[in-house]
Parts: structure tokens; sequence; C-alpha cells
């Protein structure tokens, strides 16, 4: 799951990217955009990049569950439901987070709590 916000220049940056690791990594991981802001902001700054997966909130209730206070934004959730990796913040933590969830890089997991 990937944070995102219409009005961030580091996140509109990242479009391109994750439009391209839904599209390259569709056999291995699901990358869904979450967003805030309208359906018409939204649709202008990504309609372009052919995205798949884009879910609106409607303010950060999403964000607010996963903890993630800013934007760009991601983290791993793995089939069961459960968050598998730590909050990844920045372009280049999302980006090494992807290629933890393909395998390219050894998995960081959430410590258990119990």
């Amino acid at each position: 799951m990937t944070f995102s916000n219409p009005d961030c220049g580091s996140c509109s940056a990242l479009l391109p990217d994750i439009a391209r690791w839904q599209r390259e990594h569709a056999s291995t991981l699901t990358i869904a955009l979450i967003r805030r802001g309208s359906r018409k902001a939204n649709r202008v700054k990504i309609g372009e990049h052919r995205m798949k997966y884009v879910l609106l909130q409607k303010d950060r209730e999403v964000a607010a569950a996963y903890k993630a206070n800013g934007t760009p934004g991601a983290v791993l959730v793995g089939p069961d439901g459960k968050i598998a990796s730590f909050l990844a913040m920045g372009s280049q933590a999302i980006a090494e987070l992807i290629a933890t969830g393909t395998g390219a890089l050894p998995a960081v997991l959430v410590p258990s709590h119990s």
C-alpha cells in the first residue's frame, strides 16, 4: 500500500515509478495507491500514468490506521491482511520496500509483540 496526496510534489514525482511497479510486478505484488482529495484532483494527477488499484480515502482514515502521518509512504501487507513491514517514508525507502516485496531484497518484518 502506498500513501500519496495530490498536493505533494514528492508524491507526484513518484507516480511514474508506482505505475511502472504496478505493471512490472503484477504477478508477485499488488501495489495499491491510497490517495486523499477529490476524484477530479486525483484524475488529473494519475490519469496519464494509467494506474490500477487507486483508492480514495475521505480524509486520512486509511493512512491514520497504518500510522502513515506523511506522504509519500508505503507499507507491505501480507496475503493474510497483516502488516508485513515497517512503514517506509520517502521515495528511496519506498523503492527499497518494493524491492523487498518482490524478493529482490530480504524482508524487513515488523517485530512481534508477543
